[in-house]
């Protein structure tokens, strides 16, 4: 028996410009690298490489058409040798590809159970009011899904997987003047065969066509009106990133105040193409400092974009949104608009990152964690993570693009920037690691208290700024661990939330330290680190309020956390933070 089943969808249309240009290969390079040493005839090449005379063909001819190497004659032989600009490319990591600029309307769509994106040629596409038409007398069911974000579901690094071939290089995408379109997408399902979506999708769109396909059938025919709905939550998952290796030292944890405000220093004296500051909060006197702090790095023509997040009003007021239209105008009265850019859209996230190149266009590093760069004094205890890996980067370049997505869902400059980049570094080769790390979102974060209340054996510390309604959750499975394990779970807070009863809150503390939980508010100095390890290995290092936020509702990308595990991170952090609070 076949059941058709509508999967809601959100089709789209933008134009698309790239570079267009294969890529080179590590014998090309080689080639070259060895031709720059001395010269080489076809037969020599072919004996030292081991490659077919018909391969070092090819390789010579497309080197030299690209500049690169040149023939030279001799008496008994012909030679092929570098060109000078062939041998200043043969020293770079990566030949640069020889592309050609294309352009291409590109139909796709959004499935809103789980974000899988397609292209809109690959599906069959109705509008709502067709379902029962289309439908009529064949055994069918609609999947629902909440009311969707019609901007917030597209996922950027999904849509570069999807739409962009490995050849290809995203320049731009041209501004889009219609909204995407609610619409569903036909599917027949006959036994557990999925026909209409093609092979690759995911677990929870599999699985909720099929259980939509089951619903359908144990209604013998009776199916009109018939939907199964899906939650919210599923969507969030396309956006989720995988666990990558990477080289990790002590010393890439950082607490102090003073020193990340020696980050920024460090940001001045080597940056050279590009920095990136992601600060939930604007004050306009501190981002001017750190103006002032960065124009060595300005002087070198390196552009600096400035994002933050704060997206509430108070009292009728968003004072960041201020803060960061004077900055925008001061930029502009001094001259800086060419390099300093400030984006006056909310990313509406609590993020705080920095990303800074270290003098070359492909060696970057980047800074999570809980400092807000341009609203700090830097005299707090904060909590952030130093990353120089290039998979690690590359997720958080396209963190970038999504955060510096506009509300109206356009895909602008500088998220087309930090998709090429992000998939450029997605294409490098990894160092050695000795232990691996990934982002965690906002809706992840309650996962993992799940994880050290099932895995921890010694330890687990817990760090919050803020102590507020959402508190609970989070603490029962720490007295759960505590009483099933004998554990004696820390938490640490700097203040409580604005709008709780410190002493109705004192009261709700007492009964989980009855259970097990020490539970302690510092005061000096002043903790505003956001942190969750437990045992030796596992340190989540995170915007993320533990006792104050409540993940999840809202976007995905509202917090950004790095998961560290590590044979010793847990250990090294709590070591350190024993040491900055005196609390042994």
């Amino acid at each position: 028996m076949s059941v058709v089943v509508g999967i809601p969808i959100l089709k789209d249309a933008r134009r698309f410009h790239f570079e267009k240009g294969r890529r080179w290969s590590v014998f090309e390079h080689a080639i070259l690298e060895a031709l720059v040493k001395r010269n080489y005839t076809i037969d020599q090449l072919h004996i030292e490489s081991a490659l077919p005379r018909r391969v070092i063909v090819e390789i010579l001819i497309r080197l030299m058409r690209s500049g690169w190497v040149e023939i030279r004659n001799r008496q008994s032989s012909i030679e092929f040798q570098s060109t000078p600009i062939g041998a200043v490319t043969a020293t770079l990591l990566e030949l640069p590809p020889v592309t050609e600029p294309s352009k291409r309307f590109i139909g796709f769509a959004i499935e809103l159970v789980s974000g899988c994106i397609f292209y809109s040629r690959d599906l069959t596409i109705i509008k709502d009011g067709d379902w029962e038409r289309v439908t009529s007398g064949r055994p069918s069911i609609q999947i629902t899904a909440p009311q969707p974000d019609r901007y917030g579901a597209l996922n950027i690094r999904r849509l570069s997987e999807v739409l962009l071939d490995d050849d290809e290089e995203l320049i731009r995408v041209d501004l889009n003047e219609w909204k995407p379109a609610k619409r569903l997408a036909l599917v027949t399902v006959v036994g557990k065969k999925i026909e209409g979506l093609g092979s690759e999708i995911s677990e929870e769109l599999q699985k909720s066509v099929t259980d939509a396909a089951i619903k359908a059938i144990g209604k013998r025919g009776h199916t009109q009106g018939l939907s199964l709905p899906v939650s919210r939550g599923t969507i969030f998952r396309s956006s989720e990133y995988e666990t990558r290796p990477i080289q990790f030292r002590a010393d890439d944890i950082i607490m102090s105040g003073p020193d990340h405000s020696a980050l920024l220093n460090e940001a001045a004296r080597v940056s050279k193409h590009r920095i990136v500051i992601h600060s939930t909060f604007v004050d306009y006197e501190k981002a001017v400092a750190v103006l002032d702090t960065l124009k060595p790095a300005l002087n070198r023509n390196t552009h600096l974009d400035i994002l933050w997040g704060q997206s509430f009003e108070k009292d009728g007021l968003n004072k960041t949104r201020q803060a960061a239209t004077k900055l925008h105008e001061l930029i502009v009265r001094d001259g800086l608009e060419d390099r300093v850019r400030v984006h006056l859209d909310s990313t509406r996230s609590h993020s705080k990152i920095l990303f800074f190149d270290r003098g070359e266009p492909d060696n970057f590093n980047v800074i999570v964690g809980s400092c807000n760069w341009l609203s700090t004094s830097f005299e707090s205890v904060e909590a952030s993570i130093r990353l120089r890996s290039n998979r690690i980067l590359s997720d958080i370049c396209f963190e970038l693009a999504e955060l510096a997505k506009p509300q109206d869902g356009q895909i602008t400059d500088f998220c087309a920037e930090f998709i090429r980049l992000g998939r450029s570094l997605g294409r490098k080769e990894e160092a050695s690691s000795n232990a691996t790390a990934k982002i965690i979102l906002g809706h992840e974060h309650g996962h993992y208290v799940l994880r050290a209340r099932d895995e921890a054996q010694k330890s687990i510390l817990m760090l919050s700024h803020r102590l507020g309604g959402a508190a609970k959750p989070n603490l029962i499975p720490l007295a759960v661990a505590a009483r099933s394990r004998n554990l004696s779970p820390e938490v640490y807070f700097g203040r409580f939330n604005d709008d709780v009863d410190a002493q109705l809150a004192n009261d709700g503390i007492f009964e989980f330290r009855e259970a097990g939980v020490i539970i302690r508010a510092i005061q000096k100095p002043r903790v505003h680190a956001k942190v969750l390890c437990w045992d030796d290995r596992e340190l989540l290092i995170t915007s993320n309020n533990w006792l104050s936020a409540d993940t999840s509702t809202g976007t995905p990308h509202r917090e950004l956390g790095i998961l560290i595990s590590s044979t010793s991170a847990a250990r090294h952090f709590r070591d350190r933070f024993e040491a900055q609070t005196k609390y042994a």
